[in-house]
């Protein structure tokens, strides 16, 4: 009856655990030296790393500066100033306004760039730097169109033999520089050459400031007033004129400022104008003529302009 309580072997032929679990053995334990198991060398080393982080790479060699950094970091910093200052000079031209004139190439200029209302402003602007030695304005100044009483004046150089009448077209100003005398003539003082020169420069500024900042201008005519009467001497009817084109004047057109031809902050009068002789006449001279207005059969009329001798 015992034999019966005993229950047969495994398939396995070992016993079975309570619960149906194996009652084969776990794996021996590896020991190592010093009475330690491989268990513990894995968690010991664990437990190194959570208290000692590794040590962090080594930051890579860099490779010694090249003799040559300086040149390039010279020629770098040069490259960019040349950009900036490129850069500033474009936007000097953009914002020089519509004449094409630089800021600063005079003190003044006038407010508009339409020929005759420029002309009118530079006129007025010019008129009363000009005096006489008492401080007198020297003459009074008119801009017009080429015209003289609504009639359109037509301008012409007659030369000497053998060349011919040269007609000069296109869009021009007419100065007319005249004073409270008859004809014109300045009222008051002696008709000196030094008094010529004065208004011949007058007549240059004027050009000048025109070609500069009115739009387009092809010629300015400054009629000069004629001599004054001389004792028992009628007024002379002749007067001289200033004939200018913009390729005349280019030199000075082109200049860094309008104070390189005509100083603006010391305008002379006639005692003082032979100390600027040379420019001026070496730049109205060329440009002076003998003029008289002529109409002709079909009523036009002709500013007839004949060169004088050369001095």
């Amino acid at each position: 009856m015992a034999g019966d309580l005993i229950p047969p072997p495994s398939p396995a032929g070992r016993p079975e655990q309570p619960g149906g679990g194996s009652t084969e053995p776990p794996p021996p334990r590896r020991w190592l030296s010093g009475g330690e198991t491989a268990v513990h060398v894995e968690e010991r080393a664990e437990r190194r790393e959570r208290e000692d982080p590794p040590a962090p790479a080594p930051e890579p060699r860099l490779a010694p500066d090249s003799p040559y950094r300086p040149r390039f970091g010279f020629l770098f910093g040069a490259l960019i100033g040349v950009a900036i200052a490129a850069a500033v000079l474009a936007y000097l031209l953009i914002a020089g306004g519509g004449s094409g004139a630089p800021e600063g190439w005079s003190k003044w200029k006038p407010d508009s760039d339409e020929r005759l209302t420029a002309a009118a402003q530079i006129a007025a602007h010019v008129a009363p730097k000009y005096r006489q030695e008492n401080g007198d304005q020297l003459v009074m100044v008119n801009a017009s169109d080429l015209e003289l009483r609504d009639v359109p004046l037509e301008v012409v150089i007659r030369n000497r033999p053998p060349a011919g009448i040269q007609r000069i077209d296109g869009d021009g100003v007419l100065y007319t520089l005249a004073g409270f005398g008859p004809l014109g003539s300045i009222e008051k003082g002696k008709a000196t050459e030094a008094r010529h020169r004065l208004l011949r420069r007058e007549a240059l500024e004027l050009a000048l400031l025109t070609f500069r900042y009115a739009k387009g201008v092809d010629l300015v005519v400054a009629l000069l007033p004629p001599r004054g009467p001389e004792e028992g001497k009628p007024p002379q009817t002749a007067f001289t004129a200033l004939l200018f084109r913009p390729g005349d004047l280019e030199a000075q057109l082109d200049a860094p400022s309008l104070q390189v031809t005509v100083p603006e902050d010391r305008t002379p009068r006639v005692a003082s104008v032979n100390a600027e002789a040379p420019r001026i006449d070496a730049l109205t001279r060329p440009n002076l003529f003998l003029a008289s207005i002529r109409q002709v059969q079909d009523a036009r009329l002709y500013l007839v302009l004949d060169r004088l001798p050369t001095p």
